[in-house]
């Protein structure tokens, strides 16, 4: 898990919350005020453009994006 906010919103939580101290922590004064987002690192997945994103849960996938010809 990750956090991300304003610096003056973790030093915030810091205070309210000391544990908060030891976790993954990013800050940028670009996200909104008083916004904590909690981001999963391993299920994130960001794209642009055309996509095609499909959810399984079989043991074998396999893909393939080469144009026959």
């Amino acid at each position: 898990m990750v956090f991300l906010s304003r610096e003056e919103v973790r030093i915030r939580a810091v205070l309210a919350a000391p544990g908060v101290a030891s976790m993954a922590w990013l800050t940028a004064p670009t996200i909104a005020e008083n916004t904590i987002i909690a981001l999963d690192a391993a299920a994130l997945a960001i794209g642009e453009g055309d996509l095609e994103f499909s959810v399984t849960e079989e043991a074998l996938v396999v893909t393939e994006d080469s144009e026959r010809r």
